[in-house]
């Protein structure tokens, strides 16, 4: 079960730093899709004069800061992908030698990463005064006394592909003050605020903090016009394939338990209401929902199957509330297609303003409602309403306790063997799962006549990749995951994704956080199977869900 001692191979080090090889070590190893982050790179030895460029995944080079004889800072640019990215940096001495050193960095989709820039009081910002604040402590920063707050605006150019455009909103902030009130004006276009180094570089990334992706709210004119322009947009474009989409869980239980063909939706799910990384929004985009998922990997012609779920643990039909339909791009992205940003401009905004943002009060009689009526049948008509028709629900099977297993076709048993054994494999080899079982030792040292689980780890041999995957019990963190030998670090996102792979740390939903339990999910998602990992200190339970028919045993 360790990979160190596996058959499947030695570990993977692509960013140890070594003065003597051509790899670095690069902190933080994940970051924003919309850049400015602060990076410190170091391994290669540089020269006190030495100029220093670095490119990511072969983009322009941009020059970075020595900061000593081993180490130097780089700022990362405004990326159009999420995943490991290629990091090439050149170092060229007084003499006019250079040297190229090479590392991997992982870009974060911008619905996953940790936003730093704060936004108060956030479900409905409307155009006028709002207030923001920041940390004046964070490497981008620290550098400079005042700050400047930008913000981006994304937009459609004649191409109809999205580009950023941005304004300057307040300049020469005082850094150390953490906050400022800005002042919107009214658009229809999905937002980021960005808090940014006052002090340009020449030729190098600019520094900054970001906020989450945001709409403004528009007025009911404003809202409807925004509303059937896009309606006309949409009528130039072939229709959603809904024939051949994978419907949703009817329940809230049978969608938790459905990790293998859906994963939550980031912008709306009961495991972000402790977490760290969504101080500002949970369900702001679906007001009528506790819990939304969508597909694990995207559908026909890229698309995506929204499903969420009420108070009652039911599927909203979204023809009565805010609930999820079809999405004409899913939020991973793909080719051409933006990761997070092109759902949200395309699918998520069109919903608020036409199902939100142009109703009117209820208690508002006036003609012009009575004549209007209501533009969201209308857009349903475009993005269909999520559907259970036809669900059924994955097999799962079980291995908790000491250990006790029931299978995929239901039968229970219990097992007290010790060591590493096959836990779960297809007949045709291209996946295999392996489980340890080690004797249960007491708090005060003394063995016990029964095993737990303490391991497990999983590979699926496919055209993607060939990625191991392994949760472990660790004493200090309660448990690791590790993709081929390295841990994963959670600290910038609870969510990362692999070639054929999904991982996600989740988060307690209860007030009382149990720090010494952590759950994770693993699937994998081309094959259609998947795990929920359940630590505690002494043991790993285990529930693996099978979603794929041309499994079935």
């Amino acid at each position: 079960m360790d990979n160190r001692n596996s058959k499947w191979g030695k570990q993977y080090h692509w960013v140890r730093g070594d003065p003597r090889s051509g790899n670095m070590t690069i902190v933080p190893r994940y970051g924003p899709m919309l850049g400015g982050q602060y990076l410190i790179i170091s391994g290669p030895c540089i020269e006190q004069n030495a100029i220093i460029k670095v490119s990511f995944s072969g983009s322009p080079q941009k020059k970075c800061e020595r900061k000593s004889e081993f180490a130097f800072a780089c700022i990362t640019p405004l990326f159009s992908h999420t995943g490991d990215t290629p990091v090439k940096v050149e170092i060229e001495n007084l003499e006019g030698d250079s040297r190229t050193f090479q590392g991997l960095y992982t870009v974060l989709n911008p619905a996953n990463s940790k936003h730093r820039v704060y936004r108060q009081n956030a479900p409905d910002w409307f155009s006028g005064r709002q207030n923001i604040s920041w940390d004046p402590d964070v490497p981008e920063l620290q550098e400079d006394n005042s700050v400047d707050i930008h913000l981006f605006f994304l937009m459609e150019n004649n191409d109809r592909r999205l580009i950023w455009k941005r304004d300057v909103l307040n300049e020469a902030v005082d850094r150390l003050q953490g906050s400022a009130e800005v002042y919107l004006t009214g658009n229809d276009y999905p937002m980021a605020i960005r808090v940014t180094a006052e002090t340009r570089r020449i030729d190098q990334s600019e520094r900054g903090i970001w906020s989450d992706i945001f709409p403004l709210a528009l007025t009911f004119d404003q809202a409807n016009q925004s509303c059937k322009n896009w309606l006309n947009s949409e009528a130039k474009l072939p229709p959603l394939p809904s024939d051949d989409v994978q419907p949703c869980p009817c329940t809230l239980d049978q969608a938790l338990l459905d990790i293998v063909r859906f994963q939550p939706d980031p912008d709306c799910n009961m495991f972000n209401r402790n977490s760290q990384f969504f101080r500002t929004r949970n369900c702001l985009h679906r007001r009528n929902a506790t819990h939304c998922i969508r597909l694990a990997q995207a559908g026909p012609d890229g698309i995506d199957n929204l499903c969420c779920y009420d108070a009652d643990k039911n599927l909203i039909d979204s023809r009565l509330k805010e609930g999820g339909s079809l999405q004409r791009y899913h939020y991973l992205g793909g080719p051409e297609v933006l990761p997070y940003l092109s759902n949200f401009y395309f699918d998520v905004l069109p919903f608020l303003h036409c199902c939100r943002y142009s109703q009117k009060e209820q208690n508002d009689h006036s003609d012009d409602k009575n004549k209007n009526g209501t533009l969201c049948p209308q857009y349903i008509k475009h993005r269909k309403s999520s559907s259970c028709v036809n669900y059924e629900p994955p097999r799962p099977a079980r291995t908790n306790g000491d250990p006790h297993i029931t299978t995929l076709d239901g039968y229970s048993y219990t097992f007290n063997g010790v060591g590493e054994f096959v836990y779960l494999k297809t007949t045709d080899g291209t996946f295999l799962s392996q489980i340890r079982f080690e004797q249960f030792r007491k708090e005060n040292g003394d063995l016990v006549d029964a095993s737990v689980c303490t391991a497990f780890v999983s590979r699926h041999f496919s055209t993607s990749g060939s990625d191991i995957v392994e949760v472990r019990l660790n004493s200090i963190r309660t448990a690791d995951l590790l993709v081929n030998g390295d841990v994963i670090d959670f600290d910038e996102s609870n969510v990362h994704q692999f070639p054929g792979i999904f991982v996600v740390q989740m988060t307690s939903n209860q007030p009382n956080l149990n720090t010494t339990k952590k759950e994770f999910i693993v699937s994998f998602t081309e094959i259609g199977i998947a795990f929920r990992a359940i630590a505690s200190p002494a043991v790993l339970s285990i529930l693996p869900v099978v979603g794929n028919k041309t499994l079935a045993g």
